[in-house]
């Protein structure tokens, strides 16, 4: 892996990071997402029955501990007049965002705290902040959290980090602003699925940021400069390139054909665009690519291929088709390989089709 890659790799993982955490600034919904922690519960790090019943809602019973996400901090913009006022500025803001575990008996386990990413600079022009990014890491790397889980003054320990971290980076805030008012005693809520699911890609960038192995797809789609505009392939296309085909009722089009002839002669961290509207095929055209895979894995005695299925919500029509049509288990080879994500994925078309790099 070449440095500018392992760079853009670096920032991308910081990013995805950052939208794991989740948000210091809360709206009216999400804050009915958190039980409140009463003050014995803040003083003491042991929950009672009622938040752990909150907390452990449909989690299996073998299940001791679960993630959670802590905000010790609850800040409220005071009301003036008898009425708040509509100037952008957040309403509620929980500014430290810890990373904990709570166990079945009721003992929180914090862990990595920061300061969430939306308050902290730089951020547009003129948005609400109380410190900055460089601060953080700087205090982060300077004076780490150096209590371990079974450390009998761990909750201790906690408070005095996370309060020395607003000091420090966040300027004593909301002690040093007048128009906000410490409420509460700290909030909680069970991990979402989203965090959970990020956990794995960072562990995925911190495999290929230290192993540093080739990876020709990243260094095309982080390319710098245009790659070399390449020939449409012409017909005829041999027929022994394609050795799988999705339907046993109806024969691929010429423009599906084109864009499986380009798949058969792709190269490692080739990346094919295919757009269009719907109905044009594209789904279709991608679970034959798919059915090709299979069939050269089956005469080659070889894995079967991974397929990552990834669309802009979980319920996409050709995710699902591509995890529904796809081999589940393979007799011969009992492997399941396929792979789902809520990422962002691009459309495709059937019209027009040819390999290049990053659109």
């Amino acid at each position: 892996m070449v440095k500018t890659d392992r760079a853009i790799l670096e920032y991308w993982r910081s990013a995805i990071a950052d939208s794991a955490i989740g948000d210091a600034c809360l709206t009216s919904k999400m804050l009915g997402e958190f039980h409140a922690l009463s003050r014995e519960e803040d003083e003491t790090g042991l929950l009672g029955r009622e938040a752990v019943d909150f907390l452990f809602k449909d989690v299996p019973d073998h299940v001791r501990r679960i993630a959670v996400s802590l905000r010790p901090l609850h800040v409220r913009r005071k009301i003036r007049h008898t009425r708040s006022r509509g100037d952008g500025l957040p309403l509620e803001v929980t500014p430290i965002v810890t990373q904990a575990q709570v166990t079945r008996e009721g003992r929180i386990i914090p862990s990595h705290s920061v300061i969430g990413r939306d308050i902290l600079d730089p951020l547009a022009r003129g948005a609400f902040s109380v410190g900055s990014v460089a601060d953080l890491d700087l205090f982060l790397t300077a004076k780490p959290f150096p209590a371990k889980e079974e450390d009998s003054d761990l909750w201790q320990k906690y408070h005095d980090h996370w309060r020395q971290i607003i000091a420090e980076v966040g300027g004593n805030w909301p002690a040093s602003d007048p128009e906000y008012q410490i409420v509460g005693h700290g909030l909680i809520q069970p991990e979402t699925e989203v965090a959970a699911t990020v956990k794995q890609i960072l562990d995925l960038a911190d495999a290929l940021i230290h192993g540093a192995p080739e990876t020709p797809l990243l260094a095309n789609f982080a390319r710098r400069t245009a790659c070399d505009v390449e020939p449409v392939r012409m017909s005829p296309f041999p027929l022994a390139e394609r050795l799988g085909h999705s339907s046993d009722k109806f024969s691929v089009s010429d423009h599906q054909r084109e864009v499986l002839a380009h798949l058969a002669t792709a190269r490692n961290g080739d990346i094919l665009a295919v757009n269009g509207p719907p109905g044009t095929g594209k789904t279709t055209m991608l679970l034959s690519a798919i059915a090709g895979e299979w069939v050269r894995a089956a005469l080659e005695r070889a894995d079967p291929p991974l397929i990552v299925a990834a669309s802009s919500t979980n319920r996409y029509m050709a995710t699902e088709a591509v995890i529904n049509s796809s081999p589940r288990r393979s007799a011969s080879l009992g492997k399941t390989r396929i792979l789902s994500t809520a990422s962002r994925t691009s459309g495709g078309n059937c019209d027009r089709a040819r390999r290049s790099g990053p659109i």
